[in-house]
């Protein structure tokens, strides 16, 4: 059987974990809090959704379920990656970082379709971009995270939007440039910015931020001057959490982890070859 990671077993050091550095880092009151909000929504779906809800009642200290559903087993999650991620990089003080979004328009799945996503098809196709555009060399670690969009006068067009965010070291700009072409804008899916690459000034704050502990719907709608708006940050209706819980029970958490030059070593992160010469520890 195929060995899955178990956050809560791993070795956190505290120099690197968000929990004590991060003032906006979830509490685990607030993640309980989260999941008891979860269980009452779960409770009342279908027959999948009510079975899910038995099994993260069941999570307990010393029994944890691992479902990418759980708040309290992603949080622990997050505190693993986190601080993975910051012992990865810290021989590269002096090495600018770069947080990477990217909106895949050829990955938008209508409601009910969402279980159709594969992540691992989603990492294979990042990191082939990545290699076709001259970027194999890089360091990239980050997720996929999800987010429905809806357009408020048409509710045939609710569709679950998977995205990249990652961390990269040492990317050339005209090579990301041509990486960014292979997402162009979508006007008629409201995806006006596909990419945005921002210079990490926080890390703590952004390599947490890769892997959010919640999910939202993004609301699109047009002025009365016939301008293209956007509400972000809405919680998720019901049903629409209900979908998205059920499916993302179905992966370890690991499942959803887009890696370059990066491999998993048991409970730890390790960078596989030199990124450059130069930058090489």
């Amino acid at each position: 059987m195929k060995w899955h990671l178990n956050p809560f077993q791993c070795k956190i050091t505290e120099a690197f974990d968000p929990k004590y550095y991060l003032d906006q880092f979830e509490t685990i009151s607030v993640a309980k809090d989260r999941k008891e909000q979860y269980l009452k929504i779960l409770k009342k779906g279908n027959r999948k959704a009510r079975r899910l809800a038995k099994k993260l009642a069941r999570c307990k200290k010393g029994r944890r379920c691992l479902s990418y559903a759980c708040p309290e087993c992603t949080r622990q999650f997050r505190r693993w990656l986190a601080n993975q991620i910051l012992d990865i990089f810290k021989n590269y003080e002096d090495v600018d970082l770069s947080h990477i979004t990217i909106i895949p328009d050829t990955r938008r799945f209508p409601l009910g379709e969402l279980i159709n996503l594969s992540p691992v098809d989603m990492v294979n196709a990042f990191t082939r971009q990545l290699k076709r555009c001259g970027l194999g060399h890089c360091l990239v670690v980050g997720a996929i995270d999800f987010d429905l969009c809806i357009h408020e006068n048409d509710e045939s067009s609710y569709a679950w939007q998977p995205h990249y965010h990652v961390i990269t070291a040492h990317v050339p700009d005209k090579k990301y440039s041509v990486f960014k072409r292979k997402f162009p804008v979508q006007r008629d899916l409201q995806i006006l910015r596909p990419s945005l690459r921002r210079q990490i000034k926080n890390r703590m704050r952004q390599f947490t931020y890769m892997l959010k502990p919640f999910h939202c719907r993004r609301s699109s709608f047009y002025t009365a001057q016939g301008k293209l708006r956007h509400k972000k940050g809405l919680p998720l209706k019901p049903d629409h959490l209900r979908e998205l819980l059920t499916y993302l029970d179905h992966f370890a958490l690991t499942n959803f982890l887009v890696q370059q030059n990066v491999h998993r070593y048991g409970n730890v992160l390790k960078r596989k070859i030199p990124v450059d010469e130069k930058l090489s520890p």
